[in-house]
Order: C-alpha cells, then structure tokens, then sequence
C-alpha cells in the first residue's frame, strides 16, 4: 500500500520526511521485484515451466462510447478489466474448446492496465502461445486481433507480436508497479 505523504516547510521534519518517502519507494521496489521473480519461476523459467513460447500484446481501447439513451459513458479501469476477461474467456474457448470449461484449461496470461501520457487507457499482456499454433504463429497473432476487435471498447491499432525477450517485456508492462501497485490487473492473471 502506497502511503502520500504531505511536504512540509518546517526544517526539523525534512530529513524525517526524505527518509520516509525513500523507505516507501524503496518498498515498493521490492514488491515489483519480487512479483516479477515470482511470474519468472511460474511461468518463464525453462526449468520449471513448460518450454512454451509467449507473445507481447499490447491491446488499445475506445475511452468513451454512446449509450442508448444518447449519454456518454467512459472507460474505466474495471470495465477494461471485464473487457479483457471477456476476451481472454473468447480465446480460452477457441484455443481448448471443451477442455476450457470441464477441466479449467487456460492460456497463460499476466495482464497490466495503465494509462499513457495522454491518459489513454491500455493494457498490456505477456500471453502464451498455445502448442497447437507454433506451427503457424502469424494466424494466430491474427486471430487474437480479430477477437479483441469484435468487442466493444475494443479499437483497431493492437499490436501482437512473438516476445523475444519475455522477462524485458514483464518488466516492462510492470513498469507502473513502483508508485501505483493496482497496474496489475490481478482479476485476469493466470500462470
């Protein structure tokens, strides 16, 4: 849990103010890297996991949409985590079909929302790439657009791309972690 912390002008505070706000940004740090190491053994360690490929996602979204009664409604961070368990569910069942439902088979998945500087929000997924598709990766790539697009706050420009660096594209959808924690979208997570 991130604490704020206010500024104060009065001297005696100062020092014990820079301590305090170091010690948390230190803290919370260690929690990023730890989370990271913890996805790296569960998901990405060649000894522990499966020797499974990955791809980098990253999936663009509509801020705002018109209702039925001609008002506006916006994007927030919950309904972009709905829209991607909807999509994720999508691509379960066309991936392991029955498999999905009886048995709880599922792609493995670590998703991350964050806004861009233009406060655009987006996310962001290291999604793997099931077995059955390593023969042709490029259909596949394709038909996660296809699905993500058939959704509703879902836009045109994503980009599904093989990670070749999967641990540089972890840290780099975590980036937020060290001063907003709740960038993980935890509801989607699946190793």
């Amino acid at each position: 849990m991130i604490r704020r912390l206010h500024s104060t002008n009065y001297p005696k505070y100062k020092t014990a103010y820079e301590n305090l706000a170091a010690r948390l940004r230190e803290e919370s740090a260690q929690a990023k890297d730890a989370f990271e190491a913890w996805v790296y053994d569960r998901m990405l360690n060649r000894h522990t996991a499966h020797d499974g490929k990955y791809c980098a996602v990253t999936l663009t979204c509509k801020q705002a949409r018109k209702t039925r009664d001609g008002g506006l409604e916006r994007l927030t961070e919950e309904t972009l985590s709905a829209t991607i368990g909807k999509f994720l569910t999508l691509l379960n069942k066309d991936v392991y079909g029955k498999a999905y439902r009886r048995f709880g088979k599922q792609l493995k998945v670590v998703s991350a929302i964050e806004r861009g500087k233009d406060g655009r929000l987006h996310a962001h997924l290291l999604l793997e790439i099931p077995r059955c598709a390593y023969a042709d990766t490029n259909a596949y790539f394709e038909h996660v657009t296809r699905l993500w697009t058939s959704l509703q706050w879902a836009r045109r420009v994503n980009e599904v791309k093989p990670a070749v660096d999967e641990y540089g594209w972890l840290t780099y959808i975590t980036k937020e972690m060290t001063w907003k924690p709740d960038t993980l979208d935890l509801m989607n997570l699946h190793l």
